[in-house]
């Protein structure tokens, strides 16, 4: 029912600890994949389900479709809840969902997605396999979908209907390449005749959008005899408008909600029946949809294709939520959480997470065939009487830990200190059976002198040999299998997993901290350790570690070897005006990045930037851009993927207006900050001006950010953490905030920056870079374009800041030029449609007309036709010996690595194996 969118060697004296790990394509313990279609079942580990299902398309009041990142990420905390209490297991979205932190919330909740990752024409083909291939690995994931209700609208394009047949087999072709592990759905209105199926033969599971009353009409019984596909409904239910009465009727939509799912669940697949399930149309109102009534005005009205809903057979656009746009429930809420789901459905089997810590109440599953012993001490295990290394999802919300046995699935029910046996296999050419104990609480690892241990280099299959008067005083457990695939497929064949643990108390201090990235099926674990080395470690002490991935039809291994070298906690850190890359002072070439498209307006949607990041890095990237400012907080992994592999950094937003709790930045944070782009974090942009956007004082206003700074550091102390004001504050402002690390300034006069670099110098000793600067195209002193200023401005400017950079001894670490492209919505008088003169702006003003055109700022126009001010940035060179990200070369047909990764990491080349998520995101 959318309308048309805008839109991670050596012998030596004394070893530390020895890690190995079995590795293969397929094979046990677990399928390459979680959900199978089987006749007209879908199996979710080979179980049969049913979706009580829900469609999601949070864009709040004053909103238009499509919602933004902001909209998801803000709202589905909220969301997830009510659709918690409604017994609901899947969500359906009408945009690609690629932000892991949003599928997070909803797999923390049991959700499953099926995501939209074509929905209109003028998406590539290839644009899909991009979203599927950013979060294909996610549990959360259950199929892709391809369009909506097509038929009435050609993937909303003027195409006739062969062509548009053509494309959603294309793109079908091209999904199934990416991930043969998913199932690929399309959602037709009304049901579809024999020739459309025939067509379609590669489409796995189909959804049908019918609003006929009270009942389906012979829908049900028609599919049984076109088709043995899976089918659901993907869009069902009522609005809570009566035309007829011309009022409110919640009574007609409760009724209409739960007699079409109890019919659904009658005649459910898991049962016997024909149907997977439905999605109600839909959980929230959305105002926007009215295209002859206002955004922030509950309309009566709009349209739509297809047949009528109960009770008036007319569709009022703004009336379909489930709940209010307030989130306040509707009769039909509770009808339809009273509908139970079939008896044998399948359920997600999720981990039971202490919402004060974030950690699990529960030991790492057995199923993923890791004995305990093969995890180290973490001391946030500690707390809740787990031993074990903490191993977090990308988003930190899901933790699992090691306990102390698979047999004792609550770790707690251990003393902390107790001692257990685990049974490991030790290798057939072992000297002697490898003594082994599980501590009940973090300890740290201590071996005597007089043992030894031997390792091979890599890729040989390795040895553990302790020799037989070795007395390290820990446990001697049985032998047992540890099996993980059964064929090598990286020429490092391991097949045995150990590690060495005692308890101690004579050292505290030399920790060898290392990274390790896990993923076993479709969960992921990300998470360090520390370790113990004992009073001989030297450099010469090796160390070991694992990273193991297992998903869809491949799985990849890799054990890594070399001298004890730790890694640095952060790769980001201030050191007086200068901000330093791996100890390398950095440069900034930055641009302000904010990709609203025409007929759009801010913030950005998701898909705003996913359709955008391509072809805006590669524009970055010619114009030899290194860092972007965004205005809302970035958790897209796929975006930052995209921005990485051009060498671009990013300063994120996480808080940007009072509206949003302190927490919220604290859960941007953590759902990126394992991310290589990543920066700094940025809280506010010109906030003296706009109050964060609110009508808080200035003193409440610094209390906010100072607040929010304490949270962001909290979660991640490894990142600067950056506030942006406009022109420079003065010495109270800078006391009051004097957590902040990095400060940014927004300044506009002319053809210099006035006393502003001066003056800093006088006020603080802190980095500081210039948050906006620039000039727009239009001169209102002749009320035509003007390039040649704007390019002027650019590059005058531009050459300024790089005069003064911290990299050779001056006292700024850059700027960010405003914008990369046009924005069509930002004058307040004009057509989101139309390029218009005018828009305000606090602070001075730009050259040549101290004017600012607010639709006229783009270094590129909004088609990305580059303008002069495009190449005169391009022109300035970034000052020698300024820091550059070492990137890894990627093959863009697999998306594996060309190359080993960088030798800066410290690792061998053959320490690492290629896998299409490690090249941009993971660093051993």
């Amino acid at each position: 029912m959318m309308p048309l969118r805008k839109q991670a060697s050596h012998s030596a004296a004394v070893a530390a600890l020895l890690v190995l790990l079995a590795s293969a394509v397929g094979g046990a313990p677990g399928p390459t994949a979680r959900v199978t279609v089987s006749g007209r079942q879908l199996l979710w580990d080979g179980k049969p389900m049913h979706l009580k299902g829900v469609n999601w398309n949070p864009v709040p009041w004053g909103g238009t479709h499509p919602p933004s990142a902001t909209d998801y990420q803000d709202s589905v905390e909220r969301d997830a809840e009510l659709l918690h209490q409604m017994g609901v297991n899947a969500v359906r979205t009408y945009t690609p969902m690629t932000d892991r932190m949003v599928l997070d919330k909803l797999w923390a909740r049991g959700i499953w997605v099926i995501s939209t990752v074509y929905g209109y024409a003028g998406q590539t083909p290839q644009q899909a396999a991009e979203y599927v291939n950013a979060v294909k690995d996610h549990p959360a994931i259950l199929m892709w979908v391809i369009g909506n209700e097509w038929n009435y609208n050609k993937l909303y394009s003027s195409m006739s209907m062969g062509d548009t047949l053509d494309r959603i087999r294309t793109v079908c072709d091209i999904i199934k390449q990416v991930d043969p592990d998913h199932p690929v759905s399309t959602i037709y209105g009304h049901i579809p005749d024999s020739s459309v199926l025939a067509k379609l033969s590669n489409i796995d599971v189909w959804g049908l959008n019918v609003y006929s009353g009270l009942d389906f009409g012979p829908v049900i019984a028609d599919w049984e005899q076109r088709s043995g596909l899976p089918v659901y409904f993907g869009e069902y239910g009522a609005d809570a408008w009566n035309a007829l009465t011309n009022r409110e009727d919640q009574d007609a939509q409760a009724l209409a909600t739960r007699v079409l799912t109890e019919t659904i669940v009658q005649h459910s697949s898991v049962s016997g029946g024909s149907l997977l399930g439905g999605f109600v149309f839909e959980l929230t109102d959305e105002w926007w949809k009215d295209g002859h009534g206002s955004v922030s005005v509950h309309d009566v009205g709009g349209a739509a294709p297809g047949a009528g809903p109960y009770p008036d057979l007319t569709f009022n656009e703004e009336w379909w939520g489930l709940v209010d746009i307030d989130r306040k429930p509707r009769k039909a809420f509770h009808a339809l959480a009273e509908v139970q789901l079939p008896a044998g459905a399948a359920t997600p089997e999720l981990v039971p997470v202490d919402p004060g810590s974030g950690l699990p109440t529960t030991s790492l599953p057995s199923a993923i065939g890791l004995p305990s012993a093969a995890c180290s001490g973490h001391p946030t295990c500690a707390p809740l009487g787990l031993s074990g290394d903490c191993c977090p999802t990308t988003a930190g919300n899901a933790l699992w830990c090691c306990g102390n046995s698979a047999e004792s699935p609550m770790a707690s029910q251990a003393a902390p200190g107790s001692v257990s046996s685990q049974p490991l296999t030790v290798p057939s050419n072992s000297s002697s059976d490898v003594p082994l104990s599980d501590p009940g609480a973090p300890q740290d690892l201590k071996v005597p002198s007089s043992s030894s241990f031997e390792l091979s280099d890599p890729p040989a299959s390795q040895a553990l040999k302790v020799p037989g008067n070795s007395s390290s005083g820990l446990s001697d457990p049985p032998a047992q299998d540890l099996t993980i695939g059964s064929e090598p497929t990286l020429g490092i064949k391991l097949n045995t997993t150990l590690a060495l643990f005692e308890p101690s108390t004579e050292r505290q201090t030399s920790l060898d901290r290392f990274h390790c990235l896990l993923i076993v099926g479709s969960l992921e674990y990300r998470g360090h350790s520390q370790f113990q080395i004992g009073p001989e470690a030297d450099d010469a002490a090796p160390k070991a570690g694992l990273a193991f991935r297992r998903g869809g039809s491949a799985a990849c291994a890799v054990a890594y070897w070399g001298l004890r070298q730790p890694c640095p906690t952060a790769r980001v850190t201030v050191s007086g005006r200068q901000l330093l890359w791996d100890g390398k002072p950095m440069h900034l070439k930055g641009v302000n990045w904010n990709p609203v498209p025409w007929g759009g307006t801010h913030p950005p949607s998701a898909t705003d930037y996913q359709d955008s990041v391509e072809r805006d890095a590669e524009l970055l990237h010619q114009m030899g851009v290194n860092a972007v400012r965004t205005y809302t907080p970035m958790t897209d992994h796929m975006v930052l993927d995209k921005l990485w592999a051009r060498g671009i950094w990013v300063i994120n937003t996480v808080y940007g207006y009072a509206g949003q709790s302190p927490q919220q930045a604290a859960e941007y944070v953590t759902a990126v900050k394992d991310h290589p782009a990543i920066l700094m974090w940025v809280i506010g942009n010109e906030w003296n001006y706009n109050k964060l956007y609110s009508s808080m004082s200035m003193g409440d206003t610094l209390d906010r950010i100072r607040t929010v700074c304490d949270i962001i550091k909290q979660v991640d102390p490894d990142h600067p953490v950056s506030t942006i004001y406009g022109h420079i504050p003065d010495s109270s402002v800078l006391a009051k905030l004097s957590n902040i690390d990095v400060w940014g300034l927004n300044v506009y006069s002319g053809l210099d920056f006035g006393p502003v670099i001066a003056d800093w110098e006088q006020r603080s000793g802190l980095p500081v870079y210039f948050g906006e600067y620039g000039a727009d195209a239009w001169n209102a002193l002749t009320n035509r374009e003007d390039q040649d200023a704007q390019a002027l401005a650019t590059r005058v400017l531009t050459e300024t800041i790089v005069q003064h950079s911290s990299v050779s001894g001056g006292s700024l670490l850059g700027g960010f030029v405003f914008e990369l492209t046009d924005e069509w919505w930002k004058d307040g008088h004009g057509s989101v449609s139309v390029h218009d003169v005018g828009g305000a702006a606090p602070g001075a003003g730009p050259y040549p007309d101290l004017t600012f055109n607010e639709e006229w700022w783009g270094l590129v126009d909004i088609d990305r036709k580059p303008r002069k001010a495009f190449h005169a940035l391009a022109e300035v060179q970034l000052p020698a010996g300024t820091a550059t990200p070492e990137l890894v070369p990627v093959d863009p047909g697999s998306g594996l690595p060309t190359t080993s990764l960088p030798s800066a990491i410290g690792l061998p080349s053959a320490a690492c194996s290629g896998h299409t998520t490690c090249a941009p995101r993971v660093s051993c």
